[in-house]
């Protein structure tokens, strides 16, 4: 698997876009949004990866990321 970013933010898209990873628009909930077709999604949050070789990988692991979003990080405070 290669790198891959949870909820980034939409200010450095066109830098993954150049690296060739592809941004998939999330949800409030983290999870990917469903494609419209005929509208962009808009939000401030994405998974951006290497779509066609990570794509099926990552899609299982995000619902337990977002389960554990609002948890404090091992060894933090919160």
């Amino acid at each position: 698997m290669d790198a891959a970013f949870w909820r980034a933010g939409p200010d450095l898209l066109k830098v993954y876009d150049d690296l060739g990873l592809t941004a998939l628009p999330l949800g409030p909930d983290g999870l990917p949004m469903p494609e419209a077709p005929e509208n962009t999604p808009e939000t401030d949050q994405y998974l951006v990866c290497l779509a066609e070789r990570d794509l099926n990988v990552l899609l299982p692991l995000l619902p337990q990321l977002a389960g554990n979003q609002d948890r404090p990080a091992a060894g933090k405070v919160a």
